[in-house]
């Protein structure tokens, strides 16, 4: 799990401007990637940190399991 939450979370800082719409849309990104952070790393709050992922992850690290089981 807390891989899963690493690479969004480096997908979501790393990902260029260019891929906002508008500078709008890049901050309101920022702060759902931030809110998934915080929820899991800080407030441990898995619960909480499942309403930002969709209902099927895809792990591609083939030593892990898919879902929310990797």
């Amino acid at each position: 799990m807390i891989r899963i939450l690493s690479a969004l979370l480096l997908l979501g800082f790393a990902a260029s401007p260019a891929l906002a719409a508008t500078q709008e849309q890049m901050e309101a990104n920022k702060k759902t990637v931030w809110s998934l952070y915080d929820a899991a790393f800080n407030k441990k709050d898995m619960a909480l940190a499942r309403t930002f992922m969709g209902p099927h992850y895809k792990q591609h690290n083939p030593m892990a399991k898919d879902d929310i089981e990797g």
